[in-house]
């Protein structure tokens, strides 16, 4: 395993078990969130506005999974918090008004506004990591990939388009 992690099998057992609880919950929120995108009642609009809530907890939440060094070996975990945070970030997006709205790294201005700078410093590195890790899953890498571009051309750097090639080429059904 690469940076130091011992692969999941390797891990706690309680450990593996939290994982897999966490994993469950947010592929549970990223169907409830692709439900309520594709309803678009006025009750779905309302919950979709509230996970967007500075005061809400769920994306800081699901920033500090991705930066906690013990679920770092979890790459079913690390898909599904990629995922759920690039779909978060989109909403977030679709819903900005003024002149933020005509930014394009206006994503970036939206996890800095809905999670702070300091997680804000923490969690672009990681993702930027996982993009760009030959080592790491692909799937990961191109969640990875889907969150930096929801950010903007400031996060989605230029240097990684040849990782964006490679993983069309690995996963053609992403592409």
């Amino acid at each position: 395993s690469f940076g130091g992690t011992p692969p999941p099998s390797a891990m706690d057992p309680q450990l593996e078990a939290k994982a897999g609880q966490k994993c469950e919950a947010v592929q549970q929120m990223i169907r409830r969130i692709e439900r309520a995108l594709s309803n678009n009642a006025e009750e779905d609009k309302q919950w979709l506005r509230n996970i967007i809530n500075p005061n809400d907890a769920c994306l800081s939440t699901l920033v500090k999974i991705l930066i906690e060094p013990k679920y770092k070996g979890f790459v079913g975990l690390r898909c599904v918090v990629l995922r759920a945070i690039q779909l978060i970030l989109r909403i977030a997006v679709l819903m900005v008004n003024g002149p933020h709205a005509l930014d394009n790294n206006v994503g970036l201005w939206c996890l800095v506004h809905l999670v702070g700078d300091e997680l804000t410093c923490k969690v672009l590195p990681v993702v930027a990591h996982v993009a760009e890790c030959d080592q790491c899953e692909p799937l990961a890498a191109c969640n990875a990939l889907m969150m930096l571009a929801e950010l903007g051309p400031e996060a989605l750097a230029a240097n990684l388009a040849p990782r964006l090639v490679d993983l069309f080429v690995r996963l053609p059904d992403r592409a």
